[in-house]
């Protein structure tokens, strides 16, 4: 089986599993407002939604069950290709009540889109799970039309510098947490934020340090390593925080903390964690050579 297949296959079995279902959150004013404070991937997707318009062709590149696609048709009802590589996130994807969505299965390192195409972009949860991050930024900006808005998060490689993950790989000798959200690529957030910069007009650009990531954003997940490591207490300190996750009002006070945890860190400079988010543009001309430095545009870091 090549890489590739490989990784198809390990998404299909995640989203036939369940495993990764993200809840397709609905509500107008005070409670959109309050989800894009708890959540930087809707915040972002909104903002990019509130400047669309119906005659926008949209890409959500890595749809997954389309929980975004439908977040940002919310706001604007517009048409949207919802791309992924698995067939089972696909076909849980619903038909929205407000704009049309087109379902693609296909590789974002090679779209089967016209090139200049498309007036908008988003992605969420993707580009950790590609092995050529480049190409794919290469083929996101042949398809967008110039001066396209994008809203990119991206999984990124900081948190392996912190602990408790030096512990975790250093009793391991792996990643096991990479490993169980079948992330292959994972390059450092400066890395990254070069690689846009090559190619895009940089608007912002933020990367939270997520230093109580471990115990009030991801605990499930840490459990899970934890258990491996045979670390009996820090196992039990996670499966207590996971158990207060799950509850109704305790869950989104935890998910409100997280929230806070990392605006103070944006605010005091402490980032490079495990998420990158950015805000670009693509450039006033397209480049006739993709991948070619198409952009050196200005980036602000901001929280």
């Amino acid at each position: 089986m090549t890489p590739e297949k490989g990784e198809r296959r390990f998404s299909d079995q995640k989203h036939a599993q369940g495993g990764w279902r993200t809840r397709r959150a609905r509500g107008t004013g005070p409670v959109r407002a309050f989800a894009n404070f708890l959540s930087y991937k809707r915040k972002g997707v909104h903002d990019l939604a509130a400047d669309g318009s119906r005659e926008w062709l949209v890409l959500d590149c890595g749809c997954g069950n389309g929980a975004y696609t439908s977040w940002f048709l919310q706001r604007c009802p517009c048409t949207i290709l919802s791309l992924d590589w698995s067939i089972q996130a696909l076909r849980t994807l619903s038909h929205p009540k407000k704009g049309k969505v087109f379902r693609m299965c296909a590789d974002i390192q090679m779209l089967p889109i016209k090139s200049q195409r498309c007036d908008a972009l988003f992605t969420i949860d993707t580009l950790g799970h590609v092995r050529d991050q480049r190409k794919a930024f290469d083929e996101m900006l042949r398809v967008l039309k110039a001066n396209a808005p994008v809203f990119l998060h991206s999984e990124c490689g900081n948190y392996k510098l912190r602990w408790p993950d030096t512990m975790l790989r250093r009793k391991l000798g792996y990643d096991y947490l990479a490993g169980i959200d079948g992330h292959i690529s994972l390059p450092f957030h400066a890395e990254l934020h070069r690689m846009l910069l090559r190619r895009f007009n940089v608007v912002k650009f933020f990367s939270p340090a997520g230093l109580l990531g471990w115990i009030i954003g991801y605990p499930e997940k840490y459990y899970l390593a934890f258990r491996e490591a045979h670390c009996r207490i820090m196992q039990s300190v996670t499966a207590a925080s996971a158990l207060i996750k799950r509850l109704p009002i305790l869950g989104a006070c935890m998910r409100f903390v997280n929230t806070l945890s990392n605006r103070l860190e944006l605010f005091l400079g402490i980032d490079g964690g495990g998420s990158c988010f950015a805000v670009l543009r693509t450039p006033g001309e397209n480049p006739d050579t993709i991948g070619a430095g198409a952009s050196t545009g200005n980036s602000e870091v901001v929280p």
